[in-house]
């Protein structure tokens, strides 16, 4: 990619109040491409795509607000742009909202609602959001413990992970998450989360495969 190009062509479209151009020289500035790495421009870009509705700005921000990246830590203030991002659909944000309130951060735990934004996302194909919701069954912890449900939902996180060689760490946790239940399921209960892991992967492959 011509960066030096890229920019002067975002510029102008910036200039006219593109939110999607906006944000793009929010990323030219957070990552120093053709220009000197400036977190705090980048921010200010962001806000005035954000401004303008664009849910990845908004997404943008609420990582620097949890990064302390050109303005100060703030997770509050980060739970509150990813959840302004995730009302407008975007998945990311989706799953940053399952996983903040999970966990209780920046905003109250709520491993309930955690699972209701892990469901969202994992509708949109988002293969985290379906291994947190295997994980949440196996747990017990925002839905009632159930090991069938919980091989289900690992299962298709497992099978969607060999679709793509990014991000070994994640791949092979989902597999230690699946061989401890394995320990603990019966051979009755493996065959039905099989048969469970198949109806899932029916319902939210075009999906996966379109991520």
């Amino acid at each position: 990619m011509d960066y030096g190009k890229a920019i002067e062509l975002f510029r102008r479209a910036a200039a006219q109040g593109q939110a999607s151009a906006q944000c793009s020289l929010g990323l030219m500035y957070d990552n120093g491409w053709a220009v000197s790495k400036d977190p705090v421009e980048a921010n200010a870009w962001y806000q005035k795509a954000a401004k303008n509705g664009d849910p990845d700005a908004m997404y943008d921000l609420g990582r620097s607000a949890a990064q302390g990246s050109g303005m100060p830590q703030d997770q509050a203030k980060a739970f509150t742009w990813y959840q302004k991002a995730a009302n407008c659909g975007l998945v990311r944000a989706e799953l940053e909202v399952g996983y903040s309130y999970y966990n209780g951060i920046g905003v109250g735990k709520n491993p309930v609602a955690g699972v209701v934004w892990y469901r969202a996302a994992a509708k949109q194909g988002d293969v985290r959001a379906i291994a947190d919701i295997g994980i949440a069954y196996m747990e017990g912890n925002g839905v009632d413990s159930d090991l069938v449900e919980a091989f289900g939902w690992l299962d298709v996180a497992r099978f969607a992970t060999q679709l793509s060689q990014n991000d070994m760490r994640f791949k092979w946790g989902v597999r230690r998450y699946l061989d401890d239940l394995k320990k603990e399921i019966s051979p009755a209960q493996l065959k039905l989360g099989e048969a469970r892991s198949r109806q899932l992967y029916e319902e939210l492959r075009p999906k996966i495969t379109s991520r």
